[in-house]
């Protein structure tokens, strides 16, 4: 790797250790009324979709960076992340409302999303869609599909996951660099498999 892309990978880690040093359960600004945080179970519930995000997952811990996209709390986001030695895994579960679609299922509303959402990532970086294929994730049918695109300079993998549960989507935009995709991907798989959002649901 060349200098400058150790800086970069340097700088990258340091936001990431940030993000973890300002705790998760501290609940952002304007978000008091979004996100119920229990600090029992480590957890921060959305409250008006229901589902809980844990603290930690697969080996993965939140962020703080929560995000409310909306005042009314329809479109949010939770950071989680990995790091480990120089390898590092940056993921964001996002969740929002469905549109309302009369006459149309679920399924293809998801399908047509997850369409338009690939067509976004290929519009906004420079790279191609390696592969797609179904997913399940706890139970939830869904799409996904993986990336290779330039970030910060150099050449990352990036996923991308689309499910939806009782009206709500639940998106996952996983990236790493690809010089750890060894280390990555089977991280990956078991943070995917691991993170329960609807639990007590």
């Amino acid at each position: 790797m060349t200098a400058a892309g150790m800086n970069l990978s340097k700088a990258f880690i340091f936001i990431l250790v940030f993000i973890f040093a300002c705790g998760f359960l501290c609940a952002p600004a304007g978000a008091n009324d979004i996100f119920i945080a229990d600090s029992q179970g480590n957890t921060l519930k959305h409250v008006n979709s229901g589902l809980v995000f844990p603290y930690t997952a697969g080996g993965f811990t939140a962020g703080n960076d929560v995000r409310a996209y909306d005042p009314s709390g329809n479109d949010v986001s939770v950071p989680y992340n990995l790091i480990r030695g120089n390898d590092y895994v940056a993921a964001t579960v996002y969740v929002y409302a469905m549109p309302a679609a009369p006459g149309r299922n679920g399924g293809e509303i998801l399908n047509e999303h997850f369409e338009g959402l690939k067509a976004e990532i290929l519009n906004a970086y420079k790279g191609a869609l390696v592969s797609e294929d179904k997913t399940s994730l706890k139970g939830m049918t869904g799409r996904m599909a993986v990336f290779k695109v330039e970030l910060m300079g150099e050449i990352s993998e990036s996923e991308l996951y689309l499910s939806s549960h009782k009206g709500w989507f639940i998106k996952y935009r996983i990236s790493y660099p690809a010089r750890s995709a060894s280390f990555a991907r089977p991280e990956v798989s078991k943070f995917v498999n691991s993170l329960n959002l609807i639990q007590g649901n």
